[in-house]
């Protein structure tokens, strides 16, 4: 148990969010987290971190505003003393828009959240880490980065800044000692996801699923024993770690491999970066046999290109 050590973790009632504020609370850590609007649900996981032993405290806070960000690293500094860990998770999607009906209030919206949130975090904390010379940043992205769908434009978009600025901060702040690393879910049982299943209606939403090598949703404690695995001293030497190359590939269940388009040599290249592992072997049989289409579009399985290529 690591009693000293606090993070900040952002969109942190519910979901993915909820399930990280707890785990790490959990595992020690003191914790501010954030929520926009809430607040019945923040203070239900303010509760159950106390029940269970732990010590967080909720905010309110719009992380897309830059000022709001800084009061969040403010608050937390005065609560605890410090911050060693900040999760970037608070995000927003726009699901089943093409880019033609997709409006510039909606556009500015995601990328507000999603890649202005994570900035202005990430700028609100580096001068408290950078005096501490040490800290860890983690940001959540999602596999769709390496599946570009269909109907899912400024999600990707923000997802793919997201990733870039992760690897872009790992080379500028790893000499001050700070650790930066993303994970990147597949599809997790959150609001979120089931959001968009409704949208994309029941056959895509089936298939997609059904693509998943292990052939379920993932678990929001799922990504948060990731998230917990990089802010802790057994990844000391992990930085960088996003999309192609790291644990995000095992977490997202090998959807990279399937990326609905690529095919057989996207697992196969899979397979070679994961050293010919169960979960790539997994990943490259249901690339062979998921995704070839046939010349009307029907895959091996029951899926059809049409099916798969627009799902989240």
């Amino acid at each position: 148990m690591d009693k000293s050590r606090v993070a900040v973790v952002t969109g942190g009632s519910r979901g993915i969010g909820r399930a990280i504020v707890e785990m790490l609370a959990a595992r020690g850590l003191r914790v501010l987290f954030t929520y926009a609007s809430r607040e019945g649900d923040a203070a239900a996981v303010e509760s159950a971190v106390k029940a269970a032993g732990g010590e967080a405290k909720k905010l309110r806070a719009d992380v897309a505003d830059a000022k709001s960000a800084q009061t969040v690293v403010r608050a937390a500094l005065d609560a605890f003393g410090r911050v060693d860990v900040l999760v970037n998770n608070a995000g927003t999607h726009l699901p089943h828009v093409s880019i033609a009906d997709t409006s510039p209030e909606e556009w500015d919206r995601v990328l507000r959240v999603n890649l202005y949130g994570t900035f202005h975090m990430v700028q609100a904390v580096l001068p408290h880490m950078r005096a501490r010379k040490g800290g860890n940043i983690v940001n959540l992205s999602s596999n769709i980065t390496s599946r570009f769908a269909a109907n899912n434009c400024v999600y990707t978009v923000s997802k793919v800044g997201v990733e870039a600025l992760t690897r872009i901060l790992s080379k500028e702040e790893g000499r001050n000692g700070i650790r930066v690393n993303a994970v990147a879910p597949g599809p997790i049982r959150t609001d979120m996801l089931e959001e968009t299943m409704v949208k994309i209606g029941p056959e895509r939403a089936d298939a997609f699923i059904k693509s998943v090598p292990l052939g379920r949703k993932g678990e929001p404690s799922e990504i948060a024993e990731a998230v917990a695995f990089l802010v802790s001293d057994a990844a000391s030497y992990m930085t960088s770690s996003t999309a192609a190359d790291r644990v995000t590939d095992v977490v997202d269940q090998g959807g990279t491999a399937f990326g609905f388009r690529y095919g057989k040599r996207a697992s196969a290249c899979l397979v070679r970066a994961r050293g010919g592992g169960a979960i790539g072997a997994a990943a490259a049989r249901f690339g062979e046999n998921y995704v070839r289409p046939d010349r009307r579009g029907k895959g091996a399985h029951s899926g059809s290109r049409g099916v798969l290529e627009d799902c989240c």
